[in-house]
Formats: structure tokens, C-alpha cells, sequence
């Protein structure tokens, strides 16, 4: 069996019970499922069983990180800081305090993969959004976010912390993301549309950068949401990152994509 052909098989085992992998980039576990189907270790019969054990594991995960990441939407001052790396240790340890093992994200990281990710933060700690206009600001938030997502993928990091560290980023500059405005579905598609990679654009923001716009306001203008609702998007997610690709291959502009164009079958 083929390395590429156990990447489908694990991805396959894990969508059909209940991960949403075809939305965001495979984690640490997942590649390493994959490696043990490719060496022959273990069969795909036995990563089902592993998968189904994960996903028990995981629904008690997603509820206490969506309880932490709401503690840090409560009070963002209490969470504030550089947006350095040390920062983003911070966001990350408080998400997870509540699962062994993932307080800590950088124990295994290469050095190329630390500095690139360190690159990302210094260029977000000092490109702050203190502009005037919504759109603009909306622009570097999401060309951050897909810097972020990018490298720290590289890293073994989490989408949830990321949301919560730009919202933090935005927030701390008088910005927020009001996500009750935003299509969630949408907004996992197009950060997935972000971090992959193309011909002609590396890390293509414009479309995340879409997706947030409606949800972008200034700071105490937004209403609170149920954390839990970020993770109820898998199907809606995969279908736009469909429907997304495609427009995106046929050269639509993302801004008229998300004003009418999401109907768009390939």
C-alpha cells in the first residue's frame, strides 16, 4: 500500500467517524495513523477502531476548549500581550489546560518550521490594524490569520487557538469579529482555501478575508456567541471548499463570490 493510498484510507476512517479533516489539515495523530497504515504496523481496520476511541476523547475536548476560549472572549485584557511567540504559548496552554498533553504545541517542532512561525508573529505584532476603514482592517486580520494557519500547522497548532489569538489581535486594537454575522461553514472554507497552496498566490487570504467581512465591527458592537457552534460545520465547510475551489479555478472575485456568486456549481 502506497503512502498516498493510506493518506485517502485514514482520511476516509476518520471523516466517516465523525473528524472533519477535509476541512483542516491533517494533525500529528492523523499523520501518524497514516505512517503506521503505510509501514504495514497496523491495518486500517485497526486505525477505525483507534479513530472511534479519538472521537469519544475528542467531544470532551471540544466542549472544555470551547469553555476556555469563552473565559478569553470574556476578558480579553486578561489575555493580552506582543503577539509573540510566548503569547501564542499562552492562548494555546489555557485552551487546552484541560487535555493532557496539548498544553504545549512546539516539544517536536523542527527549527525551520519555529522560525518560520516566529517570521508570521513579528510581522503581525507590528502590523497592528489601527486604520479607519473596516475593509482594510478585515484584509490584515485575515492575511494574518492565514500566515498563522499556515506555519502553525507546521507546528502541531489548533484552528481554535488561532480564531481566538486574532480575535484577541483585533480586539486589542478597538476591532472585533462579530461571528453571529458570518457564515461559520464558509469562514472554515475559506481559511482552508487560504493555506493551500497554488500556482499563482502563496497563502491566499482574499477569500477568508470575504468570509469575515460581514462579521467585522468595532469593539462592544458584537453579540456573543456559543463557542461550540465553530465546530458544528463539517459538511457545510467541505461544501464550500468545493464550491469555493471551483469558483475561485474559474477566476471569480471572492467579494462577488460572497455578495451572490455561492451558488456557483463547478
Amino acid at each position: 500500500m502506497t503512502y498516498a493510498a493510506s493518506v485517502a484510507d485514514v482520511i476516509a476512517v476518520n471523516v466517516a467517524v465523525g473528524h472533519c479533516l477535509a476541512a483542516t489539515p491533517l494533525t500529528a495523530d492523523d499523520d501518524r495513523a497514516v505512517r503506521r497504515v503505510a509501514s504495514g504496523e497496523s491495518t486500517v481496520a485497526d486505525e477505525v477502531a483507534r479513530a472511534a476511541h479519538d472521537v469519544h476523547v475528542h467531544a470532551g475536548e471540544r466542549r472544555t476548549t470551547a469553555l476556555r476560549i469563552a473565559e478569553i472572549e470574556r476578558d480579553p485584557w486578561a489575555y493580552a500581550g506582543p503577539f509573540d511567540l510566548g503569547h501564542l504559548e499562552r492562548v494555546q496552554r489555557h485552551t487546552f489546560r484541560d487535555s493532557a498533553g496539548r498544553t504545549t504545541f512546539l516539544c517536536e517542532a523542527d527549527t525551520s518550521s519555529l522560525d518560520m512561525l516566529r517570521s508570521v508573529l513579528d510581522h503581525m505584532s507590528h502590523e497592528r490594524p489601527a486604520l479607519p476603514s473596516s475593509d482594510a482592517v478585515c484584509d490584515l486580520a485575515a492575511e494574518h490569520w492565514a500566515n498563522l494557519a499556515y506555519t502553525s500547522a507546521a507546528v502541531g497548532g489548533d484552528r481554535r487557538v488561532e480564531r481566538a489569538f486574532v480575535q484577541l489581535y483585533l480586539r486589542q486594537a478597538g476591532w472585533d469579529l462579530d461571528w453571529s454575522r458570518v457564515d461559520l461553514g464558509e469562514v472554515a472554507a475559506a481559511r482552508r482555501i487560504a493555506i493551500s497552496d497554488d500556482e499563482d498566490r502563496y497563502c491566499d487570504y482574499r477569500w477568508l478575508s470575504a468570509a469575515l467581512r460581514p462579521g467585522m465591527v468595532r469593539f462592544g458592537q458584537a453579540v456573543a456567541t456559543d463557542p461550540l457552534a465553530f465546530d458544528d460545520v463539517c459538511e457545510r465547510a467541505i461544501e464550500g471548499f468545493r464550491r469555493m475551489s471551483a469558483a475561485k479555478r474559474r477566476g471569480i472575485d471572492p467579494r462577488a463570490y460572497f455578495v451572490g456568486a455561492n451558488q456557483i456549481e463547478p
